[in-house]
């Protein structure tokens, strides 16, 4: 039975992660970049249509949790052009500040899709339990932002 990373032909996104990582590793080390399209190219996936793309993102996840997981490297995407080798001393406050800013992308989608929503086809019970969601979203966004503001006072200090 073949799982969802393999194709019928060719190596899996896994081989080709490990592929990438081997080709890589002369010039793996702590502040290096990489280029995406060269290490598109590496593997074969440099093509620009949907399903390259979507490979080429399984790959890159399968190489980052390997890179991080086994060798104590965070890659970090820089923009759509690069990637880069954050440095030891950088990595938590890095990967803090991206889950950060998922969060808040996340809390900022929500409230776009509660705002508006078309509540003049919701019958009574819908409009009051999309009201009751949007409550619950405004205390939760509300807290965890409280949050944010009171650990960059004491940063601060």
């Amino acid at each position: 039975m073949m799982n969802r990373n393999e194709s019928v032909v060719g190596p899996s996104d896994s081989e080709l992660a490990e592929l990438l990582i081997e080709k890589m590793t002369p010039n793996l080390r702590y502040g290096a970049s990489f280029l995406t399209a060269d290490l598109r190219d590496t593997v074969g996936l440099s093509e620009d249509s949907k399903a390259a793309n979507i490979r080429w993102m399984s790959v890159c996840r399968i190489m980052k949790d390997t890179l991080m997981e086994d060798r104590q490297m965070y890659l970090r995407s820089v923009g759509s052009g690069s990637y880069t080798i954050v440095l030891p001393e950088e990595q938590a406050m890095i990967a803090s500040e991206d889950a950060t800013r998922t969060i808040l992308d996340g809390l900022n989608k929500a409230n776009r899709v509660i705002d508006h929503t078309n509540t003049d086809r919701l019958t009574p019970d819908q409009l009051r339990r999309h009201d009751d969601f949007a409550a619950d979203h405004a205390a939760r966004a509300q807290l965890f932002r409280r949050e944010l503001r009171r650990r960059k006072r004491w940063k601060e200090r």
